[in-house]
């Protein structure tokens, strides 16, 4: 048997289930289930008792007592209930007391568990990885099942009571009800005397980072992490790349992550990827630099690598979406090792002209001088003269500056130095860290997190050793990304570490930046170690930047950003462009009502290791009146004037053609 697996909600056991989860779009088990289809597919049943529960940190503890089906090794079950559904945690917390009898079905798959557990009333679906030493061990639920009363809804004893004669062919077991009605969590919770005071609900102030979802995918090297929405509901969905194979998690109602990549038509492997709306139909298509690019025609998709002009020994690791020659197409570069760095011109032709290979025109490809082998590829407009630029990942660092006339030269004296080949290959980030108006970059080095501050005349300065933090935490740093998660205005500073926990560093708006990982509540969370990718987005619409980070642990993890602080000088203003055209590279900049500029993104450009952010300028400020401007690739510009309420913005921006 295969278990299926989503995030949040790992499978429950049959193969039918497996089916459900993919093709429907409800976030919980729809079908009915009888109680012998659990029985059958489960190896193990097991009762226990619940031990302790930790109100403050979401946790209980159930020590195990004795075997029903299969042979237990674990003691005791220590469950997370914060990386829950918010809506379910509080009547978690009001509802499990010390002594409650629990049963747990559950499954076994490599070093996976999936294990649905009842309780008096309720099934919860929870989650957990093997480990040797099973007292580190913590199982992650995901949710409280709540149309699964259908199979049981009477008392724990009554059902402990019945297993035994059920397993042993005795009796039969009872048939599911189709009258019980769903478990309905508000309700429920209003009939528990105190359970406002349970100790329940988000984490408590200061740890904005108290949940987390996991998007398990191949073992082995992992870096890209793109958010892209590409069903086009509004919702932001998840692509994880591993070598051993991408996968493509769909985002539903309420948080919850399914597993589409093979149903919709994708397949392989790679360490990155690029979305864009390569011709101009609405809808993003994927490109891999293996290379592969895949059409997407409506909610699926189509392998047209056949487009692309053929390239010799294709060595590429990074691929990206740049439009060089402002004509609102995205255009493809893919460096290709001692190849050169390859450029295809999207023609705007449909079929097999779509793509021209322009490296060569372009002072680019096998005799330029991005000849050199080399990883990662980052797009940015550093000099603000309105054409996209890129950093290759190779040698000490290779600035390309595009002259604006479909030719890129290398910027020799930038001040830009780094190791390419440290212990870990190289995500670096850009972004307006101070505010005045131009992009800086960051680069993870072993050691050290280097900070280059952009002088404004085509250099920039190192500045590491006046950033705080930055130059003063040890370890083999990976993957970096720029966002507001705090909504001060300022842009924060997440990197992963290759041997250990990522560190999400707070801009203090001097210059400096402070280590928070541990306050803001990611330290030790599951995914968090040996993050090699990584991108922001708000992908629950909430009003907050939320943490995609793909671990070479053989999965992505959403960390859930809950920052519900109800304060009017903190919050936030989201923009995206209207429609496609241009969007590659678009700058997207806030002013006060004075005009004074408070700060700048760049849009729908690779970062780090492969990754990608979506189409989303976000901003943190306080409520009142601003000017938001955006300029596309193409040279298209628009500007109005908004006002945020206490309750924050999100807008479409035009931009009307030059």
């Amino acid at each position: 048997m295969r278990i299926g697996y989503r995030a949040f909600v790992l499978a429950t056991f049959t193969a039918a289930l497996v089916a459900v989860f993919v093709s429907r779009v409800s976030a919980y088990v729809e079908r009915m289930y009888a109680l012998q289809e659990v029985l059958d597919e489960c190896s193990n049943i097991s009762v226990g008792k619940v031990e302790k529960v930790d109100t403050q940190k979401k946790q209980v503890v159930v020590k195990m007592e004795r075997d029903l089906k299969g042979t237990n090794p674990y003691p005791k079950i220590q469950i997370n209930t914060n990386t829950s559904l918010p809506q379910f945690i509080p009547y978690m917390m009001a509802k499990i007391k010390p002594g409650q009898t629990v049963v747990f079905f559950w499954k076994k798959e490599g070093s996976s568990l999936a294990c649905l557990a009842y309780m008096d009333n309720f099934w919860i679906q929870i989650y957990g990885e093997h480990m040797a030493d099973a007292s580190q061990m913590w199982w992650r639920q995901t949710h409280i099942e709540i149309r699964f009363n259908r199979t049981w809804r009477k008392s724990v004893n009554e059902l402990i009571n019945v297993l035994p004669d059920i397993l042993a062919g005795k009796a039969k077991a009872p048939a599911p009800d189709p009258n019980v009605p769903p478990f309905d969590v508000a309700t429920e919770l209003a009939k528990i005397p105190g359970a406002a005071q349970a100790g329940a609900g988000l984490p408590a102030a200061g740890k904005i980072f108290g949940r987390y979802v996991g998007l398990p995918h191949g073992a082995g090297e992992a870096y890209g992490a793109t958010w892209v929405d590409f069903d086009g509901d509004g919702d932001l969905d998840a692509y994880c790349c591993a070598r051993s194979g991408n996968e493509l998690f769909q985002c539903e109602p309420g948080g919850m992550f399914i597993v589409v990549t093979k149903d919709i038509g994708l397949s392989g492997g790679s360490a990155g990827a690029a979305w864009a709306d390569y011709n101009g139909d609405g809808k993003l298509d994927l490109l891999l630099p293996t290379p592969k690019l895949f059409t997407n025609v409506g909610g699926k998709f189509r392998d047209d690598t056949a487009l692309l002009p053929k390239m010799t020994s294709a060595t590429a690791e990074a691929c990206t979406w740049i439009d060089y020659n402002g004509d609102g197409l995205p255009d493809i570069l893919l460096p290709n090792g001692d190849k050169g760095i390859m450029l295809f011109r999207n023609t705007g032709k449909e079929g097999a002209e779509r793509f021209a290979d322009a490296s060569a025109e372009a002072g680019l490809g096998p005799n330029g001088p991005g000849r050199a082998k080399g990883t990662f590829v980052s797009v940015v407009d550093f000099d603000g003269d309105g054409f996209s630029d890129f950093l290759y990942n190779a040698g000490d660092g290779m600035l390309f500056r595009n002259n604006g006339q479909g030719k890129f030269e290398e910027v020799k004296n930038s001040g830009i130095k780094f190791n390419s080949t440290d212990v870990n290959k190289v995500g670096v980030a850009w972004g307006d860290y101070d505010n005045d108006g131009d992009v800086d970059l960051v680069v993870p080095q072993n050691n050290i997190v280097r900070l280059f501050r952009n002088n404004n005349d085509g250099t920039f300065s190192d500045v590491a050793a006046q950033s705080g933090d930055l130059a003063k935490i040890p370890g083999a740093w990976t993957a970096a990304a720029w966002g507001d998660v705090d909504r001060d205005g300022l842009l924060d500073l997440y990197v992963g570490k290759g041997d250990g926990d990522g560190r999400l560093f707070l801009n203090k708006g001097d210059g400096t930046f402070v280590n928070m990982v541990e306050p803001l509540g990611l330290y030790h969370l599951l995914g968090n170690a040996r993050v090699f990718g990584v991108a922001l987005a708000d992908f629950d619409c909430d009003g907050d930047l939320d943490i995609l980070a793909n671990s070479a642990e053989g999965r992505c993890t959403v960390f859930v950003n809950d920052y519900n602080q109800e304060d009017p000088k903190r919050v936030f203003l989201a923009v995206r462009p209207k429609g496609t055209k241009g969007a590659v590279g678009a700058v997207v900049r806030l002013f006060d009502e004075n005009s004074k500029l408070l700060g700048l993104r760049e849009l729908c450009v690779a970062q780090n290791a492969g990754s990608q952010a979506d189409a989303t300028a976000f901003f943190g400020l306080a409520s009142g009146k601003y000017k938001i401007s955006i300029c596309t690739s193409d040279g298209g510009f628009g500007e109005r004037v908004v006002e945020v309420g206490n309750k924050g913005l999100a807008v479409e921006l035009s931009a009307e053609a030059k």
